[in-house]
């Protein structure tokens, strides 16, 4: 019997592992978009400074709020993501405590299927950072061909 609720537990346990490296990656793109804002900010308090370059500093408050709503998308992704990973640890917890306190009534699956959603949620999220991101891309292009022709 014990081997029972052990193999129940195996797919909310390898959902956990991944949960972890897709929180991780998560995690990075933000890091990366907080450097970005920083080094932006930073060039907009250098302004009138020797080594000051206005062309920047116009460029940089153009992808600004591009820079914004991808925070946001990025944000709201690991809120999801954080919630997913709950639900599975919580699904974990609800089989071993059904299996140990002969509980009848299991809400594990609704922990399951909840964590799913909340991962689905989690990639919309960022398929929408990554239209974002490709505008900002797209807009970097624009500018190194700008500075190119000058």
């Amino acid at each position: 019997m014990e081997a029972n609720v052990i193999q129940n537990m195996i797919t909310p346990v390898i959902l956990i592992s991944a949960m972890g490296m897709v929180i991780l990656s998560t995690a990075n793109r933000f890091a990366k978009l907080a450097d970005r804002i920083t080094a932006g900010a930073q060039a907009a308090m250098n302004a009138g400074r020797p080594g000051d370059n206005p062309a920047a500093r116009e460029f940089f408050k153009k992808i600004l709020p591009l820079l914004k709503k991808r925070a946001s998308m990025i944000y709201w992704a690991l809120q999801s993501e954080y919630i997913s990973l709950t639900c599975f640890v919580l699904t974990c917890l609800f089989l071993a405590f059904d299996y140990y306190f002969k509980a009848g009534i299991s809400i594990a699956v609704p922990a399951l299927f909840t964590g799913f959603v909340f991962l689905l949620a989690a990639a919309v999220f960022l398929v929408f950072e990554l239209k974002y991101s490709r505008a900002i891309f797209d807009l970097n292009l624009d500018y190194i061909d700008r500075e190119k022709l000058e």
